[in-house]
């Protein structure tokens, strides 16, 4: 019977240290593949090239603004690459906004690795490079999808900019790995927590939630959470029959830009 505890104490730890070291493998799964906005039908959109503080070279895929519209900076999830988010963006390139589509390090054919500090870093580069597109900050919309609301949250705060859209946002890392690692000691674990329901009450900007009811990566409580502490002016579009990744199938880019065209008005 001893033996049998020892091992599985033995097993356990293992387990342990195995997700520790390997965290970064579970949290990002970039694509390499190095893609063009013109084979995923968005032609109006441009290669352009993003330098990180670092020294990194991003790729990104970039649209001017039509006359009197925002500009969106677009942060993605975990996972694929741009041209995974080509038939999201269409939808506002042609509601005339211009679009920063921002490939992270370790994604797209870029170099580097990702991590909770290097993303900052990116999503920071992406900005620079608006405003010295002569982007103003009060005409930027930054736009977080899963993974891409803890930049997001990160690089908005203090900042006057137009507004801030989260699509299947998360409390924290530390939240979302518990409920999915519930019998590991995650919050001891994690390297990159993104810890969002901490920084949120520093937005200064009007904020739009959606979240499925359905989602099992993000579950919804844990955007109801940051939901919850976030300052006014704030909109919350929860989908009742949505999961994590199909709530542009049901019609949540026509909420997300009647919402921005309302706080414009």
């Amino acid at each position: 019977m001893l033996n049998i505890s020892i091992l599985a104490v033995a097993v356990y730890c293992g387990l342990v240290l195995l997700l520790y070291i390997f965290q970064r493998n579970l949290l990002y799964h970039p694509s390499t593949k190095n893609t063009k906005p013109a084979d995923y039908g968005i032609s109006e959109m441009a290669l352009v090239e993003i330098t990180t503080s670092d020294g990194l070279k991003l790729g990104a895929w970039f649209k001017e603004a039509e006359e009197g519209k925002q500009t969106i900076l677009y942060l993605h999830g975990n996972a694929g690459h741009l041209g995974h988010r080509s038939i999201k963006v269409k939808n506002y390139l042609d509601a005339g906004f211009g679009l920063l589509l921002l490939g992270y390090r370790g994604y797209g054919g870029n170099s580097g690795k990702p991590s909770e500090k290097n993303l900052y870093v990116d999503g920071r580069a992406a900005l620079s490079f608006l405003i010295k597109y002569q982007v103003p900050l009060s005409n930027t919309i930054i736009y977080g999808e899963s993974l891409g609301t803890g930049v997001a949250v990160e690089i908005a705060r203090n900042l006057r900019i137009n507004c801030l859209v989260l699509e299947a946002p998360f409390s924290s890392m530390t939240e979302v790995a518990t409920h999915h690692f519930f019998y590991l000691p995650t919050k001891f674990l994690l390297k990159d927590n993104y810890n969002s329901i901490g920084k949120i009450n520093e937005i200064t900007a009007p904020i739009f939630f959606v979240h499925g009811e359905l989602d099992s990566v993000v579950p919804w409580k844990f955007g109801k959470r940051l939901y919850d502490v976030a300052p006014q002016p704030k909109e919350l579009l929860l989908i009742g029959n949505a999961n994590h990744n199909n709530l542009y199938e049901f019609g949540a880019s026509n909420s997300i830009i009647k919402f921005i065209n309302r706080i414009n008005k």
